[in-house]
């Protein structure tokens, strides 16, 4: 009980920094600490109770990696000033809740599991985004073929191992698109969406089955 406590109190302090960033360097660290601690502190609190012990403290653990990532993030699209809009702001409460999900199945599930589940919601990712893009119109049944691509690939290395590391490769093969428009809130928020569960998927390949 008192271990649960101390971490509770901690998480409260993080997001309390959060706050107090969002004040004095941009508001974008407000939504980053609401999207990372919003349902481990209701786990902590009981409130929700879908967790055995040690999933809880993967929990935990997730939300703190996620929690650096986001905050590397956000703080490299201030060093960019990249002019967000009011309509982005969503964007970065959805990527920590993606970034912590990702890690955390990638530490508490089996190898199979993640695949599944974080590439699947990747192909989703893509195919919103290329849908709130174009629409409904044939550039979006064109630009809805690399999804596919993907997802059979997400597929594939769900029975064979080595084909994860593909993840990678694509990971490296995609950035130049992106990086190359990186300051502008468009190519930013979907660059950083969309790798974050290719690296994950990647690093399957070192899971050890259970």
């Amino acid at each position: 009980m008192r271990n649960h406590m101390l971490i509770l109190l901690f998480n409260i302090c993080v997001i309390a920094s959060a706050m107090f960033l969002a004040l004095t360097v941009h508001s974008l660290f407000a939504v980053i600490g609401l999207g990372v601690f919003l349902f481990p502190l209701l786990r902590m609190a009981n409130i929700l109770r879908d967790l055995d012990e040690r999933e809880r403290a993967l929990d935990g653990l997730s939300a703190k990696i996620a929690l650096g990532f986001s905050m590397t993030i956000a703080l490299l699209a201030v060093a960019l000033k990249i002019d967000f809009q009011s309509r982005d702001v969503f964007v970065f409460f959805l990527f920590p809740l993606i970034a912590k999900a990702s890690i955390f199945f990638a530490l508490a599930k089996p190898r199979e599991t993640v695949m599944k589940y974080v590439g699947r919601t990747l192909v989703c990712l893509y195919l919103f985004f290329v849908i709130l893009s174009h629409g409904v119109s044939l550039t979006t049944l064109i630009e809805s073929l690399p999804g596919l691509g993907i997802l059979a690939l997400v597929e594939l290395s769900i029975k064979w191992r080595w084909l994860s590391t593909a993840f990678f490769v694509l990971a490296v093969l995609i950035s130049p698109m992106f990086l190359e428009n990186v300051d502008k809130p468009g190519a930013f928020i979907t660059f950083v969406i969309l790798i974050t569960p290719m690296l994950v998927m990647g690093s399957t390949f070192f899971k050890k089955e259970e």
